[in-house]
């Protein structure tokens, strides 16, 4: 039986700006001659060069960073630039709700469902995240790499989401938009997992909605 929901963020219930997007504007306006796709390739090398296994720490995203910078040729000042572009990402980036999700938490916190969210951000991200687009009202935990020590996929950080909850895992729906991130590792762990496929490209797994009014089938 369900009784409790873990929400990937990022993809899930926001809409973020690319990544890629945020640094190349970051380079553009210090006059450092990147193109979008080279920084889009470094950034996509940067992300898999950490491995599930791999300690994060609270400065996760400065490392991130500076990998990414490193990819990229750039070697005059990398650790201080990686510092500048973790302190500036949010004012680059936008962070938008996806139209349904009010809605759907609303009905679940109605229904007495325990409400979890996770992302492979840092603690401190979740200010931005949940927070100010006014959802963290809606959660009875929330859940970063930093306080794990591990990122998705590793599943050690469905094992605390799902102690956060005080549920054990066969009683949670895991939520969100990545196979490979969250849907599989989940399941490992004996999750129910639910993949959200809002553009319709992922047919081959068994639990698939287009948007989130698709938790209710499972409750």
């Amino acid at each position: 039986m369900i009784r409790g929901i873990l929400f990937d963020i990022g993809g899930t219930l926001v809409e973020v700006t690319d990544p890629a997007r945020v640094i190349h504007s970051f380079l553009e306006d210090r006059g450092i001659p990147k193109t979008l796709d080279e920084v889009s390739r470094a950034v996509y090398s940067a992300d898999k060069s950490f491995s599930g296994d791999e300690f994060i720490p609270r400065s996760f995203w400065k490392e991130w960073n500076e990998r990414v910078l490193m990819n990229l040729g750039i070697s005059s000042d990398r650790e201080l630039t990686a510092a500048q572009i973790d302190s500036e990402w949010f004012n680059r980036s936008t962070v938008k709700v996806y139209p349904e999700v009010r809605e759907v938490l609303s009905e679940l916190k109605e229904r007495k469902i325990r409400l979890g969210a996770v992302t492979n951000g840092v603690e401190s991200d979740l200010e931005h995240l949940l927070r100010r687009p006014g959802l963290s009202e809606f959660f009875d935990a929330a859940v970063s790499a930093d306080m794990v020590g591990r990122r998705k996929p590793n599943p050690r950080i469905f094992l605390y989401a799902s102690r956060k909850l005080g549920l054990p895992p066969s009683d949670v729906l895991s939520v969100g938009d990545d196979p490979d991130l969250d849907y599989r590792p989940s399941e490992s762990v004996g999750m129910t997992p639910l993949l959200i496929d809002r553009e319709g490209r992922n047919l081959l797994l068994k639990n698939v909605a287009r948007d989130l009014h698709g938790v209710f089938e499972y409750l």
